[in-house]
């Protein structure tokens, strides 16, 4: 996908990250879009990172949820939009 997004090659079940560090995607996603609501207080949450960072994470997140087949709470498969 993108050098900004990394994932720990020995652990499958390790939450992927951002360029290596300790910050993963779900907390920058979360933090961006329920906590602290500006790319301006992300940064400052996370002195690390940077906007091409914050950018990375959106894709990321866009591009997983578009490959989901199904609910995984209730497994319900979803259909396909066509456009």
């Amino acid at each position: 996908m993108t050098d900004r997004i990394t994932f720990d090659d020995k652990d499958q079940s390790a939450m992927p990250r951002i360029r290596d560090l300790p910050i993963t995607v779900s907390e920058v996603y979360r933090d961006l879009h329920m906590k602290l609501g500006s790319a301006g207080a992300v940064l400052a949450k996370y002195p690390e990172l940077d906007r091409d960072d914050l950018a990375a994470v959106e894709a990321y997140v866009a591009t997983t949820i578009r490959a989901r087949t199904h609910d995984e709470i209730t497994d319900d498969r979803f259909s396909r939009r066509t456009s």
